[in-house]
């Protein structure tokens, strides 16, 4: 570890963090409409990330802000698919929302 240059790290690591900047971008760019709960809970928006569900706190809480700006429910739902199940990760940005009542 001592013959690791801290300088060729740190600019490996603004790459990496760079590109999952325009991933996460790339997929918000495709966000859609979703009826939460048949409806029930209203809309908000939401994006397929079945190769990328590690990066589904920051894709939610980025669609909720953006849901929220749309007057939608500031909700964001990320969804994916896990062992050939379709699962869908809620977040939000507003603490007067609780997304268990909606996910149970």
């Amino acid at each position: 570890l001592l013959k690791l240059d801290p300088a060729t790290l740190i600019t490996y690591g603004n790459m990496g963090l760079e590109n999952q900047k325009k991933l996460v971008q790339s997929l918000l760019d495709k966000a859609f409409k979703i009826h939460l709960g048949g409806g029930k809970f209203g809309k908000c928006l939401a994006v397929r990330a079945d190769a990328h569900f590690n990066l589904r706190s920051e894709l939610g809480n980025k669609l909720s802000v953006r849901s929220s700006l749309q007057g939608l429910r500031a909700i964001g739902a990320v969804i994916y698919e896990q062992r050939g199940k379709i699962k869908i990760s809620l977040r939000t940005t507003d603490d007067s929302i609780d997304t268990t009542e909606i996910s149970t």
